[in-house]
């Protein structure tokens, strides 16, 4: 749900800015998977 939430505000932040919107749903992505990570490892 965040995930949708995020694509929906940044599609309207960042209409014509594919480069942005693209970066900031990248940052997204990488700091789930990190803290994914981070806990699967049991920290």
């Amino acid at each position: 749900k965040s995930y949708e939430l995020l694509k929906i505000k940044l599609a309207e932040t960042y209409r014509y800015d594919i480069d942005n919107y693209s970066l900031m749903k990248t940052e997204f992505v990488t700091d789930v998977l990190n803290k994914t990570i981070y806990r699967a490892k049991g920290k």
